[in-house]
């Protein structure tokens, strides 16, 4: 059975629209509250636990706007079976369009993995940064440069950028010297 644009949507009334703004204005707030008083409460936390009290803020965030979300949804869609299938077909699709790089990522580690392409320990140079690899995870790879600066670079750039490994996994690496 096909499901009409027109169907998908609820009437749309005073009260249906106040409970909407009720819902964003509260979502809101509670944001602000959250970036507010969260990093206030973690100056006052132990040392050890300043960092991910932090940390929280994003996270909150993203779980004030998914309940803010998941209370919006019903007041404008009519909460039928197909209406339901229709709508998570298109957040699904929006939310692969949204992770096609991470997924890309994903499997160009697994390609760095079994190809070696860079180790930990290896010094690379990658769209013009140089530095050793510090680690090497499913997504991204973390290197140090000589000025101790941490660089992540997500695995995608292997597909599109040339990759410099200087030492390619041995103990040995050359060092050049201009001489005027």
């Amino acid at each position: 059975m096909m499901v009409e644009p027109a169907d998908l949507f609820r009437e749309i009334r005073g009260e249906g629209l106040l409970l909407v703004a009720a819902i964003l204005a509260s979502a809101v707030l509670l944001t602000l509250l959250v970036q507010r008083y969260v990093p206030q409460l973690a100056e006052r936390l132990p040392g050890r636990y300043r960092l991910s009290a932090l940390a929280l803020v994003p996270l909150l965030r993203l779980f004030i706007i998914a309940v803010a979300v998941a209370l919006i949804v019903p007041q404008l869609i009519e909460p039928t079976f197909e209406n339901l299938v229709a709508f998570l077909g298109a957040a699904g699709l929006a939310l692969g369009f949204a992770l096609k790089d991470y997924v890309s990522s994903l499997v160009a580690g697994i390609v760095v993995i079994y190809e070696a392409a860079y180790r930990p320990g290896d010094w690379v140079e990658v769209k013009g940064e140089y530095g050793e690899v510090r680690s090497v995870g499913m997504r991204a790879m973390e290197m140090v440069t000589p000025d101790d600066t941490v660089i992540v670079v997500p695995h995608q750039t292997l597909w599109t950028t040339l990759i410099h490994n200087a030492n390619d996994g041995t103990q040995n690496l050359q060092c050049v010297a201009d001489f005027y």
